[in-house]
């Protein structure tokens, strides 16, 4: 029951959130997890390219990941804003990959 209420508050959160740009994928095309995804449960990690905390806990969501990703679980790598540099992020998601360091 936690889980559906804090699912709940994410979701409305995420819907009351003023969005300045749609969101895309790594080519520029836009892309909504909520309809791309097939899975039940889908989990939006926010990382920043030269962010000390969200590199921090790539270990714990890689963990995650493999052990719920074939549990009906999607994962989203969410780079919040435009002004990561596209390089920048293929270098993270590199290290993010092999569980840094960068």
């Amino acid at each position: 029951m936690n889980s559906l209420i804090s699912l709940t508050s994410l979701l409305i959160g995420l819907t009351s959130v003023a969005v300045e740009k749609i969101p895309a994928d790594m080519n520029g095309n836009p892309i909504d997890p909520f309809v791309a995804s097939k899975e039940n449960t889908i989990v939006l990690v926010f990382a920043g390219v030269d962010c000390p905390i969200s590199n921090r806990y790539v270990p714990a969501i890689n963990r995650l990941s493999k052990n719920y990703g074939s549990k009906n679980v999607s994962f989203w790598i969410v780079y919040p804003g435009s002004y990561f540099d596209k390089k920048d992020v293929v270098s993270h998601l590199k290290a993010i990959r092999s569980e840094l360091p960068l």
